[in-house]
């Protein structure tokens, strides 16, 4: 099994079987005092082990005024990012559909909007990878090289080739008018999602703050994980964007774990 990662970071023997976890990682989209004593602000990239532990915070440099949008967590040394504003990072002018990459301290333009075949209006607030052609969706309806796009479609991209529809929203029982704020696509094929507003998904209650699981061939979702059950101070968060950490670590699981 793999856990997750959001825009936000953190002897008796007894034979009990042992499973590997990837840490969740996430961003947030206000300021979050966590029950763990950490500040969790809006524009750093939060790792947890287990249930409410931060394993790190990664702070990629931005200024207080920056919000990130989407990510795709590579390591502790990558991050893949978009970012809610346009703005200036240093010598760059970043539109909120360019695509940038943090790595080791140096923020460098991955691919921009216009190159994805965005409208200038569009942003990107959901990605991930799969290999190497990037997994996103779009904060607006646009159309993208000719073809229609909903706000909670996933298109991909990789170099030399043109944006193209991957999964239509309907796939995964998402309302039409729900947002799709975050997204990951885990080694199952199946998509990790959170929305930006509470909505059923599948037939499937999500709340802010929820992480679901679509499988696409079944075309079934369920809850993943639910970090407002971290405590009140999660109450009203919602998620800005979810990764997943290729750094395993190692639980023991016993009778009282799913």
């Amino acid at each position: 099994m793999k856990r997750i990662i959001i825009t936000g970071l953190f002897t008796s023997t007894i034979l009990v079987p042992i499973i590997a976890f990837a840490q969740d990682v996430i961003s947030t989209d206000i300021l979050v005092d966590n029950s763990t004593g950490s500040i969790i602000e809006d524009q750093v990239v939060v790792a947890f082990n287990g249930v409410n532990t931060v394993a790190n915070i990664t702070s990629l440099g931005l200024p207080s005024s920056a919000d990130i949008a989407a990510l795709h967590y590579v390591d502790t040394t990558t991050i893949l990012f978009t970012l809610k504003s346009a703005g200036q990072l240093g010598p760059i002018a970043v539109g909120t559909s360019d695509v940038l990459q943090w790595k080791d301290g140096d923020i460098t333009s991955i691919v921009t909007g216009a190159e994805l075949g965005l409208g200038p209006a569009t942003g990107i607030d959901a990605l991930t990878k799969n290999g190497d052609a990037l997994v996103f969706s779009i904060d607006i309806a646009d159309t993208v090289n000719g073809i229609s796009i909903s706000h909670s479609d996933l298109l991909t991209w990789s170099t030399g080739s043109s944006a193209t529809l991957l999964l239509e929203e309907n796939v995964c029982g998402i309302p039409h008018e729900t947002d799709l704020s975050g997204v990951h696509l885990m080694n199952t094929g199946h998509y990790l999602m959170t929305f930006s507003s509470s909505a059923e998904v599948g037939g499937v209650l999500s709340r802010r703050g929820d992480i679901m699981e679509c499988d696409p061939n079944t075309k079934t979702v369920t809850l993943y994980r639910r970090f407002s059950d971290l405590g009140d101070n999660w109450a009203s968060v919602s998620l800005d964007a979810i990764s997943q950490s290729a750094d395993d670590f190692i639980i023991f699981k016993n009778g009282f774990e799913n």
